[in-house]
């Protein structure tokens, strides 16, 4: 099963094209990372390879002739949302009209070179963190969990509870242990006895967080101005 990562970029200017493509692959041979990328001169052309076999990371030109990155951008998410789409433009103004397409980053192309490896970092960090799994200790065995899908982990009475986007249930182990583990993934200790994604976290007041769906967890005062900080900092792919 091929696990590479699949990378297309599409630009009218091959002079500008040929520059990305080195760029690209420099960065991600000096991180390490199994990939294969594919240069086209035409939205068509990248579709029509799309179709056959999809992308992973798409990087887009958004002012195009016969067919526009915003319009690549539509065929693409009709299919599906995973593709992360990067946007690469020197007309602000169009930035607007991608944003119901939900891309990965915009990078302009007078800067295309400084802000590039930062866009790559944030991307395969987060591809890194759609994979993780920690398995929990149950009674009969081991209950390997998606980290992405992890709500929040709580501690009532010694008891280790499990919340996720399926299903909830208890597992053995302490939540210290649980929070050393999964480090560098988005989470925060809110209180002593909670455990929580970033990314579910809709709401922080004084002495509670608001997720997604409703849910209230009650917040330590004391750690109130941290919570505020990881959140911020985890928006800004820091």
């Amino acid at each position: 099963m091929e696990q590479h990562i699949r990378i297309a970029a599409v630009d009218d200017e091959p002079i500008f094209t040929a520059m990305v493509k080195e760029t690209i692959e420099a960065y991600m041979k000096n991180a390490g990372e199994d990939y294969k990328m594919q240069i086209f001169s035409g939205g068509n052309e990248l579709l029509s390879s799309d179709r056959e076999k999809p992308f992973d990371l798409v990087l887009l030109d958004i002012d195009m002739p016969q067919i526009t990155g915003i319009e690549i951008a539509r065929e693409l998410r009709m299919k599906r949302e995973d593709t992360a789409i990067i946007f690469v433009t020197n007309k602000d103004e169009l930035v607007y009209e991608t944003i119901r397409y939900t891309p990965f980053r915009f990078i302009r192309k007078s800067r295309f070179s400084q802000e590039i490896g930062e866009a790559l970092e944030n991307y395969l960090r987060k591809r890194r963190e759609q994979k993780a799994v920690y398995f929990f200790s149950v009674d009969d065995g081991k209950r390997p969990v998606n980290v992405v899908s992890l709500i929040y982990a709580e501690v009532q009475s010694h008891k280790l509870t499990v919340h996720c986007e399926e299903e909830s249930f208890e597992a053995n182990g302490n939540l210290s242990d649980v929070e050393k583990a999964i480090a560098g993934y988005g989470f925060v200790r809110i209180h002593k006895s909670y455990l929580v994604n970033l990314r579910y976290i809709s709401l922080i007041r004084k002495s509670e967080i608001i997720l997604d769906d409703g849910t209230s967890l009650p917040l330590s005062r004391r750690k109130l101005e941290s919570v505020k900080m990881e959140l911020v900092r985890f928006a800004r792919g820091i």
